[in-house]
């Protein structure tokens, strides 16, 4: 999905609910964070948006299995965890 159909998406989600929620727990699709981001700067969302822990985890796992030590491994998984946190 693209940026557009993300905002789109989430528009009509609080339009038919009638508010906005407090926050929003996402995978780190790309998409859905420009929509986010965008929403927020056009002041249509003034709430949170955090990624979800199972898929930051799982993304630095991927990215840290060609890494040799456990030391570097704990510092890119650190890393990973404080980023969970995006606003």
């Amino acid at each position: 999905y693209t940026e557009d159909s993300y905002r789109m998406i989430f528009e009509t989600f609080f339009k038919e609910f009638g508010k906005q929620p407090s926050s929003i727990v996402s995978d780190q699709e790309k998409g859905i964070g420009s929509a986010i981001q965008k929403m927020k700067e056009m002041k249509n969302f003034q709430g949170y948006h955090f990624y979800d822990s199972f898929h930051v985890i799982r993304n630095a796992r991927h990215k840290i299995i060609a890494k040799t030590t456990v030391n570097e491994k704990m510092e890119l998984i650190k890393k990973a965890l404080k980023t969970r946190h995006i606003d």
